[in-house]
Order: C-alpha cells, then structure tokens, then sequence
C-alpha cells in the first residue's frame, strides 16, 4: 500500500510539472494526459526561442552567442548608469519621514508577518534559479518554518542578504508581435523565493507610509488610488484648450500635470 501511494504521488507531481511547463489553462482530457502538456511545451518553446534579431546598426544577428552578447550590450546601456552632471534639490523639497513613520520601517520582524508574506504569494509561477516554487515552502511549512523566520530575521538584523540568494535569471517577454529588436522586449527578474520573500516584506512596510508622502497627483503603485484618474485630467486639460484660440496656450503648467 505504501508503495502505490509512492508511486501515485510521483505520478501526480509529474502532472504538475507539466502543466507548469506549458503554462496553459487546465484541460480535463484524461488523468494522466502527459502527452498533451508535452506538445504543447515543445510547441511553446520553439515560439519562445530567438533566433534572429537586428543589433544596434540595423544588421542581422542569427548566431547565438553574437545574440546573447548584443543582449547584455544592449540592457546594459539602457539600465547602466551614465555619469553626468547631477542636480542639486534643496533640503525642503521632499518630505520627511515622521519619526512614527521611522519606527514602522524599522520594527521587528514577527513570524506572523513573514509566514503571511509567503502564502501571499502564488504558489506555482515560474520557478527561479534554485528551481523551486512558493508552493514548496507553503507546504512544508510546518518542516521548514522555523528556519525561514530565523533566516528573515537575521537579514534585517545585518541589513545584508547573502550574494547567492540574489541570482536571478532574466527573462525576455516579448511586447508586440513580429520581433525585431531587443527594445521590443520587455526584461523581467525572477528572483529566488527567500530573496523575494525579503524583499515583500520590506515592500509590505513602504504601502504603510507610501500614502503621507506621495502627492495626490502620484498614483502608480500607490494602495486605494487608481491610475486613470490622471487621464482624466489629461482629458479635461485637452478639453479646455480647444476653445482658446492658437498660439494662447501656456504650456507650462499643461505639461507639469500630464507629466505628474
């Protein structure tokens, strides 16, 4: 008895592994419909692969490695820093944190909020360079509870994460269709869960002051505010610029509050 349940928990992981694999909705067309998830994936993964793409003079690249080294040029270039003059803001134009403020960034982690931070997450996206999911500590919990809270502790303590935890594999999502150039991908990091898991927490801490110190007008990402209300006023400074005649307009403040 012991044996067949062995072997039904294999056969039920091998499932889940393909249906990750595929990353496609759930199809009942058997109990075991392995074949199915496994064309899909190879299908997937020949829409994924690049094999051509245009450098940065307009040429062709089909070699794989001239590829990957266009890539790191390219990413490079958009995301490195680029030294320059840098412009002095004087003392009084951002606000301050408040000393309540302080103490909440500052306070100690409880075990209650890091194991609410991991089940906050969804248990089966992409895996990360150590190959597993949330899933796999939501889980084994009651196994390896103890020793995630102590470890989330101890980051905050020293204020340093330990460099292997921070490998993360960078993936391409293409942005439009018939691929060209790498501008047309948009890169995403897939962090390891324990990097992530830190990084929620910290996250969790910011939405509690984030509030007090953006500007109404700032509504990415900010908790019970909602993106479109800067179109609308978009729309409504569009709107009032049409009855006033040519070369009237001011543009200077229209263009502080479409830029906001």
């Amino acid at each position: 008895m012991d044996v067949r349940e062995e072997l039904e928990n294999v056969l039920h992981h091998e499932e889940i592994l393909w249906r990750q694999k595929v990353q496609c909705d759930w199809l009942v067309l058997g109990d075991h419909n392995k074949k199915f998830f496994h064309s899909r994936t190879l299908r997937r993964r020949k829409q994924n692969r690049i094999t051509a793409l245009k450098n940065g003079l307009g040429e062709w690249i089909m070699d794989d490695g001239q590829l990957k080294l266009e890539a790191v040029n390219f990413y490079s270039n958009l995301y490195g820093e680029h030294p320059g003059p840098r412009r002095d803001f004087p003392s009084v134009a951002f606000l301050c944190l408040k000393d309540e403020d302080f103490n909440i960034l500052n306070r100690q982690v409880s075990n209650e909020e890091i194991k609410a931070a991991l089940f906050n997450m969804a248990p089966l996206k992409a895996p990360r360079s150590d190959g597993l999911h949330a899933l796999f500590y939501q889980s084994q919990w009651d196994h390896v509870g103890t020793s995630i809270c102590t470890w989330v502790k101890e980051v905050f303590d020293r204020k340093r994460i330990d460099s292997e935890l921070n490998n993360s594999l960078i993936m391409l999502i293409p942005k439009t269709q018939n691929l060209v150039e790498f501008s047309q991908f948009r890169p995403i990091s897939l962090c390891s869960i324990l990097y992530k898991l830190v990084m929620k927490i910290i996250a969790n801490h910011f939405k509690v002051v984030f509030l007090r110190l953006l500007a109404l007008e700032q509504v990415g990402f900010a908790a019970k505010r909602n993106i479109t209300d800067n179109i609308i006023i978009a729309q409504e400074v569009i709107h009032s610029m049409r009855g006033i005649p040519a070369g009237l307009v001011e543009w200077g403040p229209n263009l502080e509050i479409l830029t906001s």
